[in-house]
């Protein structure tokens, strides 16, 4: 049972992270997520920002970072026709 476990897993390898291939944002098999809410967004998605405690605030900076690091997320501008800054608007 075993032997057949580790088959199976060594036969879809390109399925599991790796050194190589570390997790995060998948190359060649992006998606577009269709919303189901439509702007204005709702009420509670409009809440003001407010400053993280330092603790917290280090915490979602460490967070991001890898994130970052591993493609899952990136900085983005304006310029993109975002509403925000994917990452570091978080920390504001």
């Amino acid at each position: 049972m075993k032997e057949e476990l580790i088959e199976i897993l060594f036969q879809y390898r390109e399925a599991f992270a790796s050194d190589n291939r570390p997790l995060g944002a998948t190359k060649g098999h992006e998606v577009d997520i269709m919303l189901n809410v439509e702007r204005p967004d709702p009420p509670i998605l409009r809440r003001p920002a407010y400053p993280a405690n330092p603790r917290a605030r280090e915490a979602l900076e460490s967070h991001i970072n890898e994130l970052k690091k591993l493609g899952v997320c990136r900085n983005v501008g304006h310029i993109e026709g975002v509403d925000h800054n994917a990452c570091d608007n978080y920390l504001e």
